[in-house]
């Protein structure tokens, strides 16, 4: 895997699946910058599938793959994970098609939904997906007016803490 990761993909995908690899309970020594990488290969795949399924309006598909990845031991790990969060907001911003359903389900399972929610992102990133989805829902919402977004900023401060201490 660590020779040509993408033309080992499946293999590499069956041992983070199967075998733990790339957690802290991974039974293969491998050096954290060969860790990295081979954790890079995956969460690209992984993008690529979702960009894909974005790009072809498959809302439906984007959320099966998403769900199947989320509870695999190698995407557990803070940095994955936020990795993971950011890579996907992103996504969201690149991408032009996708419904506010989709958003708010993705939301849901990061807990971004919530009024207390850390969300790994600039404001001005995440105002803008906020506003996207309200512009797609302006019908369904034009009777109530939005309520004001929460202010992210010391929720981040307090993620970024979060990290430095698990760190040291």
């Amino acid at each position: 895997c660590l020779r040509d990761p993408w033309a080992n993909l499946a293999f590499l995908a069956w041992g983070a699946e199967h075998r733990q690899w790339l957690t802290p309970w991974q039974s293969v020594p491998i050096n954290p910058a060969q860790q990295q990488l081979l954790a890079d290969i995956l969460l690209d795949h992984l993008f690529d599938e979702l960009c894909g399924s974005l790009e072809l309006g498959e809302e439906r598909a984007f959320l099966q793959r998403l769900d199947q990845h989320l509870p695999q031991p190698w995407l557990r790990g803070v940095d994955q994970r936020i990795t993971l969060q950011v890579r996907l907001l992103e996504l969201f911003a690149e991408q032009p098609h996708w419904s506010p359903a989709l958003f708010d389900r993705v939301c849901q399972r990061f807990g971004w939904a919530d009024d207390n929610a850390t969300v790994p992102v600039s404001d001005a990133l995440w105002q803008d997906l906020l506003e996207r989805c309200n512009r797609r829902d302006a019908p369904a919402a034009a009777a109530a007016p939005a309520p004001a977004p929460p202010d992210h900023r010391f929720k981040r401060l307090g993620l970024v803490i979060y990290i430095a201490l698990l760190l040291q």
